[in-house]
């Protein structure tokens, strides 16, 4: 959750787009990524240009992907996600990207699974969710239920 968190700050204070990338097979790695807008010289760009080569590259905040540091993400089980929505099948990478003024950005999201489930070693089920405003929820799953945690 704080990871969505920072993607969605560092689109706000940087004013450019930041991404929460999510990828279930690799294995259950994620990333932070998004293209700064002030270039290296200082100067405001529409896009990142470090190595100088005229091109617009990728500010990835973990360079390497950064793995989950407990459990796995798993749909199993569940038949609604604390949106209401069903879990279906997941696609194996999801991205979260959010808007320079903070609100999620559907045209970049996997809008039809802005609910993810992660499932801990203890198997302890627990959802983070995306809204449209860019509020991140964070849900436990118990007794056929979700509850949000804070």
């Amino acid at each position: 959750m704080s990871n969505i968190q920072l993607a969605r700050l560092k689109s706000v204070s940087n004013n450019f787009s930041y991404s929460f990338v999510f990828n279930s097979s690799s294995p259950n790695a994620y990333q932070v990524t998004g293209a700064e807008p002030v270039g290296p010289d200082g100067v405001f760009h529409n896009w990142n240009d470090a190595n100088g080569n005229g091109t617009q590259d990728e500010d990835q905040i973990y360079t390497n992907p950064r793995s989950l540091p407990y459990g796995a993400f798993n749909t199993t089980g569940i038949s609604t996600l604390p949106n209401g929505s069903f879990p279906g099948t997941a696609p194996a990478t999801i991205t979260i990207s959010f808007l320079p003024d903070g609100r999620l950005d559907q045209s970049q999201s996997a809008t039809n699974y802005r609910c993810f489930v992660l499932q801990d070693l203890a198997n302890t089920t627990r959802a983070v969710c995306v809204e449209n405003s860019g509020l991140i929820r964070f849900y436990r799953h118990a007794d056929g239920a979700w509850t949000e945690t804070k």
